[in-house]
């Protein structure tokens, strides 16, 4: 039966060669594997979601994904969602829903800017994964050379907001943070330390910079280690948190 398996795996995937969108994948693997070594797959920018494959040893949890961006493209979630996971998407880019209706059903994505406002100017870039609702960082994109397509306004919602959608009898597993200098604005609108929601999320992982010191000191992480948690794992571009 092992033979039979591997022999209908074989057969689709000789028919991915043709699918010229798929020739690029096909020769970037080749080039690095020449087919005679298993790989693993990532999705994120930093390999973010198979360190939380390593930590999160859960086959069915859920998810807050704010910054989402896009259901496969720099995802910290798909991996997740490939073993049986589902969450809440979050984005201020509206266009993004129809990508993860289709290749996320069984999640939910929601178009709001998290923060403490009830509304913000979102600007989006030719490159969306650097979009954002922070003027200093839009400022910086525009210098650096991005094309900037839009600026729209969007609905603000807290994150306090966002923890009480989460169905009653499902716990919060993670919360990921990534919103291009919106991060420390979505962390305060979950209230005080005294004032924080009664579920709050096994593990945060947040967008942080590089260096183990530097990450320590980051002031999104500072705050989320004043709401009771301790730092995992410092990754290049992010950090792991699990609660106290």
């Amino acid at each position: 039966m092992s033979n039979i398996r591997k022999l209908l795996q074989l057969w689709k995937a000789a028919l991915t060669f043709l699918i010229p969108q798929r020739w690029g994948v096909i020769s970037e693997i080749y080039s690095i594997t020449r087919f005679d070594a298993p790989i693993s797959v990532s999705y994120s920018q930093g390999a973010e979601d198979l360190t939380l494959l390593h930590f999160l040893r859960k086959e069915r949890g859920f998810y807050i994904d704010i910054g989402a961006h896009h259901p496969n493209r720099f995802s910290v979630t798909r991996l997740l969602y490939d073993q049986g996971w589902s969450g809440i998407n979050v984005d201020a880019n509206p266009d993004l829903k129809d990508e993860f209706l289709k290749f996320r059903p069984r999640d939910k994505f929601l178009n709001f800017a998290v923060g403490t406002n009830e509304a913000y100017s979102f600007t989006i870039f030719q490159e969306p994964a650097i979009s954002t609702i922070n003027n200093d960082w839009r400022d910086k994109f525009v210098e650096e050379g991005n094309l900037l397509l839009d600026e729209i306004e969007v609905q603000g919602i807290t994150m306090k907001e966002l923890f009480d959608m989460v169905p009653r009898d499902t716990e919060l597993d993670l919360v990921n943070i990534d919103i291009e200098g919106g991060d420390i604005e979505a962390l305060q609108s979950l209230g005080s330390k005294q004032d924080l929601p009664i579920k709050m999320p096994t593990w945060f992982l947040c967008e942080s910079p590089a260096g183990v010191y530097e990450a320590l000191e980051s002031e999104a992480v500072q705050l989320i280690l004043n709401f009771g948690y301790r730092p995992w794992a410092i990754l290049p571009m992010s950090t792991l948190l699990r609660r106290r």
